[in-house]
């Protein structure tokens, strides 16, 4: 308000000096020659000023009105966009990929390639589309946003296929441009054992943990469990020194992976140390009551006579007595010594009525058969009991 005023009166007093003080121009420009006085000057210049801001301001309005209508079509597109992207979601979760795959098709005419190809692979997956998976991950490679996961799935795919070649090349590929994706060392050390390529594996494994991708406790699993890998393939080649040597190491990486700790104690069994292999297991067995360490035992005293089997298997469960697997073996041991009382006796809390272990019924019906024949009354109740619990419909 104030501001206007100041402009009213600066207006006014500029005409009261106009009229006082009139004065005259003189324009003189080519063969024309142009007199008036300063006030029409002043106000033909108003009036040129003014058409020309009226003439800006309707050429902006044409150019603003046009870049809101795109921005308003783009908006549209947009939201039109989001809906598709919704149903293909909502149709991918009630099972229905054929439906999804439409939506997808119209997210390309919205341009959004990246999302299309997304929900196509999620859908052609679901519907168990290979060759269309396939072809879309060709065409993942072609973006840079897809590029990644087109590699990954064509991976994938060839590992399917039993192609661990051209899966582990198409992993390289991808960490060679994206090093910062460590998921792929898990996925190029995974490749590398299936080919047996232990060392490479290791070594991929331990760039793994040096880049941070694992803590130390699984790396030393995996590793365990890799070197065991490497060697049952030399055990199985006749290499009966390297395997035990291979062995030895997977077991000092981590003696708590049960399969590395079963197959150590079974080729020292073969170069004749039994001692050490019992040692191996019931240290094993003090850590942990697995019962994969009862099996590796039991093959390791297999061979040896029943009173000193149930001494070592007596010191063997000592740090776990009431395991099942602890009394199973015991139980096995004294059938074997023929003495039918104490097997009973091992098996005692595990018989008692609701009990529907089949391990454990069938140890007693072993043990029934040879102590009151196969066809005794307590024969066939354990008989009775296995098929009850092989087929729980017959109960």
């Amino acid at each position: 308000m104030i501001f206007s005023l100041v402009k009213l009166i600066l207006l006014i007093g500029f005409f009261l000096v106009l009229q006082r003080y009139p004065g005259q121009i003189h324009v003189d420009w080519h063969l024309y020659e142009v007199d008036m006085s300063f006030a029409t000057f002043i106000f033909l210049f108003i009036i040129l000023v003014y058409i020309i801001l009226m003439l800006s301001r309707f050429f902006g309005s044409i150019f603003f009105s046009t870049e809101r209508w795109q921005r308003g079509r783009k908006i549209k597109s947009m939201r039109q966009a989001m809906d598709d992207t919704a149903k293909a979601l909502m149709s991918l979760c009630i099972d229905q990929p054929e439906k999804s795959l439409a939506s997808a098709k119209k997210l390309d005419k919205s341009k959004m390639t990246s999302l299309s190809l997304g929900i196509k692979v999620l859908a052609n997956r679901q519907a168990g589309n290979e060759e269309e998976l396939q072809n879309n991950y060709n065409t993942m490679l072609g973006h840079k946003e897809t590029e990644l996961a087109g590699m990954v799935g064509l991976s994938g795919i060839s590992a399917q296929n039993k192609d661990y070649d051209s899966a582990l090349n198409y992993i390289k590929k991808a960490y060679q441009k994206y090093p910062k994706e460590l998921s792929l060392l898990r996925q190029k050390f995974q490749l590398e054992s299936a080919l047996k390529n232990w060392e490479e594996s290791l070594k991929t494994l331990q760039e793994y943990r040096d880049c941070g991708g694992i803590k130390e406790a699984e790396f030393r699993k995996l590793a365990s469990q890799t070197l065991t890998l490497k060697s049952y393939e030399q055990f199985e080649q006749g290499d009966l020194n390297d395997a035990v040597e291979t062995a030895a190491k997977a077991y000092k990486r981590d003696a708590s992976v049960p399969a590395t700790v079963v197959h150590y104690a079974y080729l020292l069994t073969k170069k004749s140390d039994d001692k050490h292999a019992i040692k191996v297991l019931t240290k094993a067995w003090e850590n942990e009551a697995d019962k994969l360490f009862v099996k590796g035992f039991k093959k390791v005293i297999s061979k040896k006579p029943p009173k000193e089997a149930l001494k070592l298997i007596e010191k063997f469960i000592r740090p776990h007595p009431d395991n099942k697997e602890s009394s199973i073996l015991m139980a096995q041991t004294y059938l074997r010594a023929r003495d039918h009382a104490k097997a009973k006796e091992a098996l005692k809390p595990w018989t008692k009525e609701g009990s529907d272990d089949l391990r454990v019924a069938r140890v007693m019906l072993e043990i029934e058969k040879e102590n009151n024949g196969a066809k005794s009354k307590q024969a066939d109740y354990w008989r009775d009991m296995i098929l009850s619990i092989a087929d729980p419909i017959k109960k």
